[in-house]
């Protein structure tokens, strides 16, 4: 089985202003990439800018609003008090009462709140834990359009977590959750071809699900679809570069991708930086986040053309929004050191929360020792352990001798 069920991580979700992602972790199958189970520490949208938990001094007035609104049927609002009730921010933390929120956000039609409240029967924190009703409510989120709840339906079927192993009901949740652009879905289909999972075994269609996770932004798609492509035998880059420039041609976003990366390389055509970026401009012009971070490092590095740190902020932030947890941690360690961009602790904190919650092990890391050290921000030794956990999941070493430390501690 290749699905990781060991998380090790508590759920401490975000206020945000439409649909949740979770946090994941990764695992290895003979060198391939899939998601594993989603830790489900920090939910939020990447595809719009979420606001921060409010600052000490208005977190008070502002779960005083939040209650009001909940009471009047808000289910957003509900969720969002829940959430603070986690945190502890305005309010005493009482995870109890988090749980009752997210219960009342579930009951007046929020999926974001079935799902939170699904994670805390999942793992036990503020009630029982009950696989059942986690499973109901999960079902309940996935049916009102929110991809990770059918995602995660899909890894408790994988998993055989509390129900017997059924790849077929797996695969038909990961279809679900791939069929809501929650590409991450799309990425386990693809294994589940690959390895004949609940259907047919067919490495074309797993390598077209690759295809897909990968132009949603999940980076481990691409990466599986490069070592399919090294395993079938040598590459033949000048019929590739024919191919993208085809492709290109066609204002698809991902070939125009490609053809950069082959002219910046010098593969199938001769080295033509200033083709290759033109190219990669063309692609995040497109909304393809891939290009717009190729161009970040560019911009950023000062190797290849003239180093503007303004202008790779500006190329990271388009990544970032389009999904791409690399340039989310990028753009955050410009704030943080002022490059590009003003010194910007708040910014800081989200950017790295962003690219921990989408699956980037270094940004859990990072933000686990600022909350360790009380770099930045208060020191929060429960927050550090559990992104250390995130992180080391994600076989970061640094944030396994984080956790190390404090458990000696």
């Amino acid at each position: 089985m290749f699905f990781n069920h060991d998380f090790g991580c508590d759920p401490d979700p975000f206020p945000v202003p439409g649909k949740l992602i979770a946090d994941w972790g990764y695992g290895v199958h003979i060198r391939l990439q899939f998601l594993a189970w989603p830790l489900a520490c920090l939910a939020l949208s990447l595809l719009a800018l979420v606001t921060l938990l409010p600052t000490p001094g208005h977190a008070a007035s502002r779960a005083a609003q939040l209650e009001k609104a909940c009471l009047r049927g808000d289910g957003g609002a509900c969720n969002n008090l829940a959430v603070m009730y986690v945190r502890g921010a305005g309010v005493d933390q009482d995870h109890s009462r988090a749980a009752d929120y997210f219960r009342r956000s579930c009951d007046a039609g929020a999926p974001d709140g079935c799902f939170n409240l699904a994670n805390r029967y999942r793992t036990g924190v503020g009630v029982a834990k009950d696989d059942v009703k986690a499973r109901a409510l999960f079902q309940k989120s996935c049916d009102r359009g929110m991809g990770n709840g059918c995602f995660s339906l899909g890894l408790i079927y994988g998993n055989g977590s509390g129900v017997a192993v059924s790849h077929s009901l797996a695969l038909k949740h990961y279809r679900q959750a791939c069929d809501l652009k929650w590409y991450p879905g799309c990425l386990n289909l693809g294994f589940s071809y690959l390895r004949g999972l609940g259907v047919k075994e067919d490495v074309e269609q797993a390598r077209s699900f690759f295809t897909l996770a990968c132009n949603g932004g999940v980076q481990i798609g691409c990466r599986n679809n490069k070592i399919l492509e090294r395993k079938k035998g040598t590459i033949n880059y000048a019929e590739k570069y024919q191919t993208m420039k085809q492709a290109c041609g066609r204002n698809d976003p991902s070939g125009c991708y490609e053809l950069g990366m082959l002219h910046i390389v010098g593969r199938g055509a001769p080295r033509d930086v200033a083709e290759g970026m033109k190219r990669l401009q063309q692609a995040c012009d497109r909304d393809f986040g891939n290009g717009c971070f190729e161009l970040g490092v560019i911009y950023r590095s000062g190797r290849i053309a003239p180093r503007d740190n303004a202008r790779a902020a500006a190329l990271y932030g388009k990544a970032c929004k389009l999904n791409n947890p690399v340039a989310c941690f990028n753009l955050g360690a410009m704030h943080r050191r002022g490059q590009g961009v003003e010194k910007d602790g708040d910014r800081v904190v989200k950017l790295y929360g962003w690219a921990c919650q989408s699956g980037y092990a270094r940004a859990c890391g990072e933000l686990g020792m600022m909350f360790h050290r009380g770099r930045g921000v208060t020191k929060d030794l429960a927050h550090a352990r559990r992104l250390y956990n995130s992180g080391c999941a994600g076989r970061h070493a640094q944030s396994c001798a984080g956790l190390e430390l404090l458990n000696k501690n």
